[in-house]
């Protein structure tokens, strides 16, 4: 069996692909034999023994033709019996092939948000996303995150449902083992507050709202506040421009490591991810084991799976954020407990680890009994 996390170099994707592969390296099932397709990104962030059967590409095969078939070599000398790609699209083929499918616009090719998004570049990244749609009906077995995002692709593109499952994202075990501060006492308008804001340089994380978030705060009466954003000063100097002085209440963190984003996560007084669109977002469950309210698009993902404890709003109007924002604070401790208790109902790191396995061992011994009958 073969572990493809090649294409998994940031974000989400990239923690997800790392944890994974940790975890069968450090608990080697002994019916599987295992080789590992990784990129360049990894190597400095895995243990990685010399008698493991390990591939390295230089970038991920969905934008490299050297690594794809770099990829493919690997696979034809090692004839696995099943090929698992934690995400999709991973730009590889193989006869027997288990993909997880992570990437919301693949799943929602929603032609008004790729409008909102991207401007009048709207119908080039449309053209991309079927692409990316169509190339994920190609292998035998797709994973979703969520219930709302397996429902959508198998409809649209006519996929089977008994081909899929749902295996929900977890936590890694820092933040699983993580003893919270949950928050004890209410907050008035004209007292200090801080909001985490946890994203990347993407489009669709609507990171261009900030200047009408923060204008809106203070317009309301909130004027002693910061908003900690893990954008870099690069990706941040458009929107400080657009911000004027009104920068001043935005801190930048950049990149994290675990344990500088417990911190910052310890720091604040709840989190805010007003995303355009999203699947299943490590703050989702970040939060809650960390006992900090979340302030969340209104999205059909989110609905899906923070109904029980999070705080809708609409990204694009900037009114209903500081309506949320006002509850919260107002609700601190409550929405704080809330979210605490909530963690209660997200997978165990382990239990999602063997989800994974025991599917790819049925995929395997499919396989197996197909060759043998042939």
């Amino acid at each position: 069996m073969t572990v493809n996390i090649s294409n998994c170099t940031s974000g989400g994707g990239k923690q997800i692909g790392l944890w994974f592969v940790r975890h069968l390296l450090e608990n080697r099932p002994g019916d599987l034999t295992l080789s590992f397709i990784i990129n360049t990104a990894h190597t400095a962030l895995l243990d990685i023994d010399h008698a493991a059967d390990v591939l390295v590409v230089p970038a991920s095969p969905m934008r490299s033709l050297r690594s794809r078939r770099l990829a493919h070599a690997f696979l034809r000398s090692r004839q696995p019996d099943c090929l698992f790609s934690i995400f999709g699209p991973p730009g590889l083929r193989w006869k027997n092939h288990v993909c997880g499918l992570a990437n919301a616009f693949v799943t929602s090719c929603d032609v008004r948000l790729l409008r909102e998004i991207y401007g009048f570049a709207w119908p080039i990244h449309y053209i991309k996303n079927r692409m990316f749609a169509r190339l994920m009906t190609k292998p035998n077995f797709l994973v979703f995150e969520t219930e709302v995002e397996r429902g959508s692709f198998c409809e649209r593109e006519g996929y089977p449902r008994d081909m899929t499952m749902v295996v929900p994202n977890s936590v890694n075990n820092v933040f699983w083992t993580h003893k919270a501060t949950q928050r004890e006492n209410a907050i008035e308008p004209s007292a200090f507050f801080r909001l985490l804001f946890v994203t990347s340089n993407h489009p669709h994380k609507n990171n261009h709202r900030l200047p009408e978030y923060v204008r809106s705060l203070k317009q309301a009466g909130f004027n002693s506040f910061e908003i900690a954003t893990t954008l870099t000063e690069r990706e941040f100097a458009p929107i400080e421009t657009a911000m004027g002085s009104d920068a001043a209440h935005i801190r930048l963190t950049g990149r994290l490591d675990i344990a500088e984003l417990i911190e910052e996560y310890e720091l604040c007084d709840a989190v805010i991810l007003p995303s355009a669109i999203e699947t299943f977002s490590a703050a989702y469950n970040e939060a809650r084991f960390t006992a900090r309210p979340l302030l969340v698009s209104n999205i059909p993902s989110a609905q899906d799976v923070c109904a029980s404890f999070a705080t809708f709003f609409d990204p694009r109007q900037p009114e209903t954020f500081v309506a949320g924002v006002r509850d919260v604070l107002r609700n601190l401790p409550e929405r704080s407990r809330t979210s605490w208790q909530s963690r209660l109902s997200v997978m165990e790191p382990e239990e999602k680890a063997a989800m994974y396995v025991n599917l790819i061992r049925r995929a395997a011994g499919a396989n197996c009994e197909a060759t043998a009958q042939g």
